[in-house]
């Protein structure tokens, strides 16, 4: 026994838009879940932007160059001797907050050539100094 089925005019096109309505719904999710990615990655984008930026390398000199001159009161045995009372002086007298320098130093920590960068910077300020104290 076969069965033979009527295919009508009526039934393509019916068919043809039920595919659609899936086709659709498949590129609804996938659009949802780019959109999502894309949320996400913007918010990730902005929570950065919005954080404060680290001490330009002028300032940062100027504290690390003050915290090395008045480093025989700060002990280094400390284990955060940028907590020191001091050394929190200083920070205070330069305008700097704890949390500025430590997110500046974690910005050096993260690329040796930033510091290599840095120390040469720190030498040249040094021997500007040395040389205004003997002219």
């Amino acid at each position: 026994m076969t069965s033979k089925v009527k295919v009508t005019a009526k039934a393509i096109p019916s068919a043809v838009a039920s595919q659609r309505k899936s086709s659709y719904h498949v590129y609804d999710m996938k659009t949802s879940i780019a959109i999502l990615i894309a949320g996400v990655c913007l918010a990730a984008c902005t929570k950065r932007a919005s954080q404060p930026p680290v001490l330009d390398q002028e300032r940062f000199a100027a504290v690390y160059i003050a915290l090395m001159d008045s480093s025989q009161h700060i002990q280094s045995s400390a284990v955060d001797s940028a907590a020191h009372p001091v050394a929190l002086r200083i920070l205070e007298r330069e305008g700097v907050t704890l949390d500025e320098f430590r997110r500046t130093i974690a910005y050096y920590n993260a690329d040796t050539e930033r510091w290599k960068e840095f120390f040469q910077f720190v030498i040249t300020k040094l021997e500007e100094r040395r040389n205004q104290k003997a002219g």
